[in-house]
């Protein structure tokens, strides 16, 4: 088969690096077996240094989806911490690399089927041994894990590279989730939309202990118990806390709001 030079592809390569081509071609060509054909075609037919060596990227990338297929079979490296769980993405995806929509779904797939049946509320995702993930990879994962805000809360571990949090940071905004990053010392910054200025006082008051109700809150802000209540629950329905019930000393139920740590 002889596959005619296109400047398509002299365009492509001047505008984006040969690696990042190659890992949305795996991703298309993974639904479309003519164009995993065509980049074949094109390799046997082009006596090209630069072309030789975009085929060994796109075969490199291709030979990693395989391997993640069978990770998803040897299950995920999970700690239990105090009142959450750490769980590795690393250990999951057997991998220092994350890209693109396809591999983003399979991970957030595997990561929701495990965390759905844990009774723990909070989901530490730890970053560490990761090296890089491309924007679609990790909008996939907000997309697809983040939306499950009512039964678990997520946030980030273990981030110190700081293309790794702008990619993060993008798809927080995309998605409107808040999204957490935490170090060993407990500090914290947030990630994506932040919360008006009438729920950041509350919200501080939140994130400085480990769990908190309506009348703590209003006790320690100086607030009435209703309006308390009112910024505690519009911060849960935002995603920057999560909710749960507990029995009040009066001996009826009251929310228990814990921060997302």
């Amino acid at each position: 088969m002889r596959v005619r030079r296109d400047k398509r592809i002299d365009d492509i390569t001047l505008e984006y690096d040969l690696q990042t081509v190659a890992f949305h071609l795996v991703e298309k060509a993974e639904r479309e077996r003519w164009l995993h054909d065509l980049v074949v075609a094109l390799y046997q037919d082009t006596r090209n240094a630069r072309v030789a060596a975009f085929y060994q990227m796109y075969t490199s990338i291709l030979s990693k989806q395989e391997e993640l297929s069978i990770t998803q079979e040897q299950g995920i490296p999970i700690v239990c911490e105090g009142n959450g769980l750490t769980l590795s993405l690393w250990g999951l995806m057997g991998s220092e690399t994350g890209w693109g929509q396809v591999q983003g779904g399979q991970v957030a797939a595997l990561v929701r089927s495990h965390v759905e049946t844990v009774p723990t509320s909070i989901i530490r995702v730890s970053l560490g041994g990761i090296q890089r993930m491309d924007a679609s990879f990790v909008g996939e994962l907000v997309r697809l894990v983040w939306q499950d805000c009512l039964h678990h809360r997520f946030c980030l571990v273990d981030l110190g590279d700081k293309d790794l949090q702008t990619n993060w940071d993008m798809a927080a905004w995309r998605y409107t989730r808040p999204i957490f990053v935490w170090n060993a010392r407990m500090e914290y910054c947030l990630l994506g939309p932040e919360p008006s200025t009438g729920l950041r006082e509350t919200l501080q008051y939140v994130l400085s202990v480990e769990r908190s109700t309506a009348s703590e809150v209003a006790s320690a802000l100086h607030l009435k118990i209703q309006n308390a209540s009112n910024k505690l629950k519009q911060l849960w329905h935002e995603g920057y806390v999560f909710r749960q019930e507990q029995s009040a000393g009066s001996g009826g139920l009251e929310y228990e709001y814990v921060r997302v740590r």
